[in-house]
């Protein structure tokens, strides 16, 4: 029985199992997530202050771009959420918000 409930715990609280990724591939991609998201805003920016208009479509593109390589599979959506936080950073810091 206490392994059954370890194993509950793990899954409840996010942590990821042996067999999948490991901890740092997915704090890489939330890394590399978030540096591009922030690069990407800036650039964006630097044209009349426009934003990125299709985010979905453009994560998926820059995690195919990637390659496991750089995303580990298992942990685009750790890139994905660190691609919209930096992206929200970056819009925030070229409106002076940051």
């Amino acid at each position: 029985m206490p392994h059954r409930f370890g194993a509950i715990h793990r899954r409840r609280d996010n942590i990821i199992e042996p067999n999948g990724p490991s901890t740092d591939s997915l704090k890489n991609s939330t890394a590399k997530g978030y540096t591009d998201g922030f690069t990407t805003a800036k650039i964006f920016a630097s044209y009349n202050t426009s934003r990125l208009g299709f985010v979905g479509q453009f994560i998926e593109d820059a995690i195919r771009v990637a390659g496991h390589a750089l995303i580990a599979e298992g942990t685009e959506a750790g890139y994905s959420a660190g691609f919209l936080r930096g992206l929200k950073h970056g819009e925030d810091a070229v409106e002076g918000k940051r």
